[in-house]
């Protein structure tokens, strides 16, 4: 477990209301920042990041779990989970990484250019095993045909 305890005092905080949202203000030298999620339910992750031949920009930065010293879990109420995946995938969606950099176009432009390399091993034995679970369902390769 790495969430510290606090005390009963400590939490109760004052809320602060505003009419202005955190995604309404700017300021000079502003950095921004998106996720980069899992497209696929599950997997091993080999590698994650721009192709061989490119690198993000000056001012750009991509950081995954490995980049996370000490613990890379958040605690919320009494359920701990991981920042981002670990390498191996759990659901669809699951935050993988976050972009950061000076400018929100280039991100959103630098987010659909990552690619993501899966162990195609892994995605077998979660089929295997998801198949061998629910002994009525079959799992076979996807043939482009609706069902």
């Amino acid at each position: 477990m790495c969430a510290r305890k606090t005390s009963t005092a400590a939490k109760k905080k004052q809320i602060l209301v505003s009419d202005e949202f955190y995604s309404d203000m700017s300021a000079d030298g502003m950095i921004f920042a998106m996720i980069f999620r899992s497209p696929f339910p599950y997997g091993k992750i080999i590698s994650v990041g721009l192709s061989a031949d490119e690198n993000f920009p000056d001012g750009y930065d991509f950081f995954t779990y490995k980049d996370i010293p000490g613990c890379k879990k958040i605690k919320t109420f009494d359920t701990e989970f991981p920042v981002f995946c670990d390498g191996n995938i759990r659901y669809k969606g699951e935050p993988i990484g976050i972009l950061t950099g000076p400018d929100k176009k280039l991100l959103k432009e630098l987010v659909e250019k990552i690619k993501i390399t899966l162990d195609r091993s892994s995605i077998s034995q979660k089929q295997e095993a998801f198949s061998n679970k629910y002994a009525k369902l079959t799992v076979s390769p996807y043939t482009g045909r609706p069902l």
